[in-house]
């Protein structure tokens, strides 16, 4: 691997410089070091970046394998398929969802989400990803009285509206979301 192809990897897995360094135990200093060339590339970092790549790349055919599942078993053409996917809006959301990614940046999650907004929109599907909202979903499963898991969590993210944009614009993503 070379500077550019693991500046182009990192990028691919939406992640900072300063995410991929401390992914793979080092400070944003000694990462850019790695991209322009001036160290080596170790082994063991080539080896974590390919796994994440290949781990995202998973994530999204879980989602296509999940759609897909509609088309073959139910019939129904992928132009008929609306895909929900669910972004979680930071790390902590991620990590509490996902406890097997509590390492992991939500920027990462991101990335997977995008490669399944891909393969899915590529059969044709229509895909709407909802940006996951703590307190909100909170409320939906209470009223319901459902437990938190990924179902319920795949119930409410099917069942948000979007939210209207504010007037005046220049809002960051998400930001209609938080307090």
């Amino acid at each position: 691997m070379n500077p550019t192809e693991l500046n182009t990897l990192r990028r691919s897995l939406w992640l900072t410089r300063e995410q991929a360094g401390a992914i793979n135990g080092m400070t944003d200093r000694s990462w850019r070091y790695l991209e322009n060339g001036t160290r080596p590339i170790p082994p063991d970092v080539q080896a974590r970046m390919r796994k994440l790549d290949a781990d995202a790349n998973a994530m999204a055919d879980i989602a296509w394998d999940e759609y897909g599942n509609l088309t073959g078993v139910n019939g129904i053409e992928w132009n008929q398929v609306e895909a929900v996917l669910l972004r979680y809006a930071g790390d902590a959301d991620l990590a509490a969802a996902h406890p097997d990614m509590a390492e992991l940046p939500a920027d990462l999650h991101a990335a997977a989400i995008d490669r399944a907004r891909i393969l899915l929109e590529g059969e044709g599907a229509r895909v709407r990803i909802v940006l996951f909202n703590r307190a909100a979903y909170r409320a939906w499963i209470t009223e319901r009285s459902m437990e938190d898991n990924p179902g319920s969590r795949a119930a409410w993210a099917a069942s948000a509206v979007d939210p209207a944009p504010k007037l005046g614009g220049n809002n960051a993503p998400g930001e209609d979301f938080h307090a």
